[in-house]
């Protein structure tokens, strides 16, 4: 969600060119508030698309330990194009225009805790992630020196690529985590405006975000009291269950109204990333339909329609791939929210 804030002290925006913000402050924030939180969602939006161009990588050469050379190879060059198609240089753009600022505020006031911590880790993960691929990567595979070395270097920085594509991977979920209770401060106030100004598909996708923020911390509480997730209060968790599918009812029922859209302003790009909202609530719906399920049955041991019941350990622990499918959520709704606060 993209949304101009506008300080009458200052008169300037801080929204980054390109990139998805979504706070949404109280007028009378701290401009230094502002300026940080702003800029840790623009590094959070980034995320997706910096996986996706580490993702071009591995479909050409494979994720496995050895370097995969295809038969008709016939080259790997890594660049976009400007509005002018014109080529410019990656590394160069983010070098320059991502990760410094993040990491200058992640020691600054107002503190966001484990964030905060998180937040630095991002930063040097990225970084060592852009010098390997849009620098050194780059520059192997345009140069052609694979034709020189029969890909000995090659070979070498695509172990490398593995390890720092891991690493990131694990970063930007740690600080998912470790950020989205701030997310969720800034989410509530937006909810009333987008209701008053009948931003249909806005309301009811944040609804369903924040639906699915309340499911996991009624674990997270309950956990935090050694308490085993069975014990939840059915009808508590009834409650926050039935809002979470009643909302995401609404989502899709607007996502497939075209007057609808329409009338929200969504391109037909934005209208793409709607649906990889709903593609990962609909996720959400059916790991917290059999907790629910467990809950009522009072065991985890229930014929969940996979063929077998479901131990509370491991990845198969559906309050797991709760959390999990609620960090890609938040992220798939802040890329696609970004419509400009014009009204």
């Amino acid at each position: 969600m993209k949304s101009k804030l506008l300080l009458l002290c200052i008169c300037m925006s801080l929204l980054l060119a390109g990139c998805a913000n979504v706070a949404n402050i109280k007028t009378g924030s701290p401009e230094d508030e502002i300026k940080k939180y702003n800029s840790y969602v623009e590094i959070l939006n980034g995320t997706d698309w910096l996986l996706n161009m580490g993702q071009s990588y591995f479909n050409e050469f494979g994720k496995e330990e050895e370097l995969r050379i295809k038969k008709d190879f016939s080259g790997f060059i890594l660049f976009v194009r400007t509005k002018e198609n014109e080529k410019f240089n990656l590394y160069e753009f983010h070098k320059d225009k991502h990760t410094q600022l993040q990491k200058k505020y992640s020691s600054s006031k107002p503190s966001y805790g484990d964030a905060d911590t998180k937040m630095a880790t991002l930063c040097d993960k990225e970084e060592s992630f852009i010098e390997l691929y849009f620098n050194e990567v780059n520059t192997y595979y345009t140069n052609k020196e694979y034709e020189k070395d029969n890909f000995a270097k090659g070979r070498e920085l695509h172990k490398r690529m593995i390890e720092s594509y891991k690493e990131l991977i694990r970063a930007i979920k740690e600080f998912n985590i470790a950020f989205q209770s701030k997310l969720m401060e800034h989410y509530g106030a937006d909810l009333p405006k987008y209701q008053k100004r009948g931003q249909t598909v806005h309301f009811y996708a944040l609804s369903t975000v924040m639906n699915a923020k309340e499911i996991t911390n009624m674990f997270d509480e309950i956990e935090g009291q050694g308490k085993d997730f069975l014990e939840v209060d059915p009808g508590k968790y009834d409650e926050v269950y039935n809002k979470f599918v009643s909302n995401l009812a609404e989502l899709k029922k607007a996502y497939g109204d075209k007057e609808i859209l329409k009338k929200d302003g969504y391109t037909s790009e934005q209208i793409g990333w709607i649906k990889s909202v709903i593609d990962d609530a609909d996720i959400i719906q059916k790991e917290a339909t059999k907790t629910r399920n467990m809950i009522k049955a009072g065991t985890s041991e229930i014929d969940t329609g996979e063929g077998k019941g479901l131990s509370t350990m491991g990845r198969n622990y559906p309050i797991g791939k709760i959390r999990r499918e609620l960090s890609d959520l938040i992220s798939k709704y802040n890329i696609t929210i970004e419509k400009e606060d014009k009204k």
